[in-house]
């Protein structure tokens, strides 16, 4: 079945939302749709991948009297009332306007309340308005198998013995995760099953890897080190996380011999080190620290071995065929990645360089056979079982389009016999 060509709006508002929305973004525009986005925060017009979308026929948008009004008029008025009316108010004169001007069929938000975060709510709220559909899709990758796996969860959960509330989020025509575990765990958060669909993941999907990497492999370093480097990923803190170990196995790990240690924080910026514990670490051993606007892919590339307990970013070193360690004890969640067999899991520093003597001696080559990841790959990236016969960026698009290829009853057959 032909798909009809629709003309969609996306609202872009963080790095995550650039790495896990525009290959979707890329995919409408290769197959002829008229796509606007727009950036809801942050301007990330410097970005190589939304120069790439720009070139290929997306189309950047933004509506000056929003942006005015949140920026210089909104701060200023009271919080209990007028705030919330005035909001609306906006969002039914100038949000609606943009989506008449742009002829917009539906509205691509990241994850989060009906609403939105941000300047996403006044387009939200105009597309509601006259009965536009509204996609909620991923800006990451749920890998946690634990229900309280943040403090604020926890906390919440401490307090009143519930867990969080996502009714809001039924406002969404649909909203995609990516597991059937993390389907389950958003029921018991309250979104209801129909509104839910598994689709493949855009970020790590085979079709979008292959051209990530021709747009990041520019901002790979040409210089050649001596060293052996190990890249280690810092998720939030607030993410069940013991920081105080993780700084003394950053420190372990850049006193060994001939190795360099590049730190990569969490792209939301809740990972990241103080001044004084970086100073530390750069006067106890041989240790980088990677910014915000560095790629995870180029990052990777560059790496011998990568350090990772709490970020998808895993799936990213996999692909390239780097090893991967799992240091497990560094957080007190459960993930995808534990007990997988696709990465080696360690319970202690000893334990932590020991394995990375082993993957230097033995040239930095994975120990893990390549068949099992690509195996782990397909189950956890591809979803082939759960998805249908399209490929992931695909089945976006047949989403976007209105042609829900599995209803809710054939897609949890599909989940049930895959398990």
């Amino acid at each position: 079945m032909s798909l009809p060509k629709r003309k969609i709006l996306f609202l872009l508002r963080t790095y995550n939302d650039i790495d896990h929305i525009v290959p979707i973004i890329w995919k409408c525009v290769a197959c002829d749709w008229k796509v606007s986005f727009l950036f809801a925060d942050k301007d990330f017009s410097h970005d190589a991948r939304i120069k790439f979308i720009i070139s290929h026929g997306a189309s950047l948008v933004e509506s000056i009297p929003i942006n005015f009004y949140h920026e210089k008029i909104r701060p200023g008025l009271s919080t209990r009332l007028i705030r919330p009316a005035t909001d609306r108010l906006v969002a039914y004169v100038f949000g609606l306007y943009l989506l008449h001007k742009k002829k917009i069929e539906g509205v691509v938000n990241e994850w989060s309340g009906g609403s939105g975060r941000a300047k996403a709510s006044y387009f939200l709220k105009a597309a509601r308005l006259v009965g536009l559909p509204t996609f909620c899709l991923p800006h990451g990758y749920f890998i946690w198998k634990n229900p309280l796996f943040n403090r604020e969860i926890a906390d919440f959960y401490r307090k009143t013995k519930k867990l969080p509330n996502f009714n809001d989020r039924n406002l969404y025509s649909r909203y995609v995760v990516h597991s059937s575990e993390q389907r389950a765990e958003a029921i018991r958060y309250g979104i209801k099953e129909e509104k839910l669909i598994i689709l493949g993941c855009a970020r790590f999907c085979r079709e979008w890897t292959e051209v990530n990497w021709g747009l990041l492999s520019s901002h790979v370093r040409q210089e050649t080190r001596r060293e052996f480097v190990i890249l280690f990923f810092l998720p939030h803190w607030d993410y069940n996380v013991y920081r105080k170990k993780c700084i003394n196995l950053i420190e372990k790990l850049s006193q060994l011999k001939e190795t360099y240690v590049e730190v990569k924080a969490h792209t939301r910026g809740t990972g990241a080190l103080d001044r004084d514990e970086m100073e530390y670490l750069c006067e106890r051993g041989t240790v980088g620290f990677a910014n915000e606007s560095q790629h995870s892919t180029a990052l990777v590339r560059q790496a011998d071995l990568i350090i990772n307990f709490g970020s998808s970013v895993g799936f990213e070193a996999l692909q390239q065929g780097k090893p991967v360690i799992n240091p497990r004890y560094l957080h007190g969640n459960q993930t995808f990645f534990d007990d997988s067999g696709v990465v080696i899991d360690t319970h202690d520093d000893e334990s932590t360089v020991a394995v990375i003597g082993e993957i230097q001696s033995e040239g930095g080559r994975s120990m893990i056979e390549p068949n099992v990841v690509a195996q782990f790959l397909n189950r956890r990236v591809e979803c082939p079982d759960i998805r249908g016969p399209q490929s992931v960026l695909e089945s976006y698009l047949w989403l976007l389009s209105g042609q829900y290829f599995l209803d809710n009853h054939s897609q949890q057959e599909q989940i049930e016999s895959s398990q």
